[in-house]
């Protein structure tokens, strides 16, 4: 009996002398508890970018507690997706010192940097240049993170991981022009012999690759003429029908043919009624049918009196 009092007393003794111990550990974090908040974030405050843009991130330190006398120095590890993402060195540096802080020394393989100031405050840390790899063909996300973040007043502080997400869209192909009509996929007002190099020259294309084949789809050379029924692509799924003027047999050309044809289509020939694109191109006079008056004009046409 006298040696379990004995035990029971030793172990109430390292008890309380354990839960002294947390109080006071807790008690020294209360008073002395010294603690700041990095950020990341890009400088515009935009987080949505198209493949091959280029774009700039700042690391921010913010909410000091108990810093009153600003940091000495701080160290960390940048890390980011670099499947999507490619750094952009600037004048060789990596990360961009501000606010006061000196030329940060970082090591290009891991991306682990510290550097050192005089009593910095809040603020941009660094900034970092980052460029959207071009061959990214699906949208997607990227990650830029700031890990392992230690800085000193004096006292080592630590503080929390942090990472941007942005989104990587693939961009809308876009095709206009101030000489052609572009609606409802269809491409008018496109003069007779008009080559492929003049329509590049009159078009302007975003985000895509421009493909302009011909009604029996053959891909077209600068050189080549384009007819009615030709098809032009943007990318992989923006697609327009061309429409050449009184071009009805789609060689881009005015001969007999197209008045053949025309003819055909007014005498009610079995099979051969134009339609679509072709139908609009022998409506000379815009007025939704094929009659006579587009015959004549036409005909005069033809002869080079319009």
């Amino acid at each position: 009996m006298k040696l379990k009092r004995i035990f029971t007393t030793i172990l109430v003794t390292l008890l309380v002398a354990q839960f002294s111990l947390i109080l006071l550990g807790s008690n020294v974090y209360a008073i002395e508890g010294k603690s700041f908040q990095t950020t990341i974030s890009t400088v515009n405050q935009k987080t949505q970018f198209i493949p091959g843009e280029v774009f700039e991130v700042k690391i921010n330190l913010s909410k000091f507690q108990n810093v009153e006398e600003g940091l000495y120095a701080i160290s960390g590890q940048l890390d980011y997706n670099k499947e999507t993402l490619e750094l952009i060195p600037v004048n060789n540096k990596i990360l961009i010192a501000s606010n006061g802080w000196e030329q940060i020394d970082e090591n290009a393989t891991n991306l682990k940097f510290i550097t050192t100031g005089n009593k910095v405050g809040e603020g941009t840390l660094a900034t970092i240049k980052f460029k959207v790899k071009e061959n990214i063909n699906t949208n997607t996300t990227a990650k830029i993170m700031v890990k392992d973040i230690q800085a000193s007043d004096g006292n080592l502080i630590t503080c929390q991981d942090v990472e941007l997400s942005l989104n990587i869209v693939m961009p809308i192909p876009s095709l206009t022009s101030k000489i052609y009509q572009i609606q409802d996929n269809l491409i008018s007002k496109v003069p007779l012999q008009t080559t492929v190099k003049t329509f590049k020259q009159n078009v302007t294309v975003q985000h895509g690759q421009l493909e302009i084949k011909n009604k029996d789809g053959k891909i077209l050379a600068d050189t080549d003429i384009i007819g009615t029924g030709a098809s032009i692509k943007v990318g992989s799924n923006l697609n327009f029908t061309v429409i050449v003027e009184k071009d009805i047999d789609g060689d881009g050309k005015l001969t007999s043919n197209d008045l053949a044809k025309l003819k055909m289509h007014i005498i009610e020939l079995p099979g051969k009624a134009l339609t679509g694109v072709y139908f609009t191109a022998a409506d000379l006079d815009n007025d939704k049918t094929i009659t006579a008056n587009d015959v004549a004009r036409l005909k005069i046409a033809i002869i080079g009196k319009i």
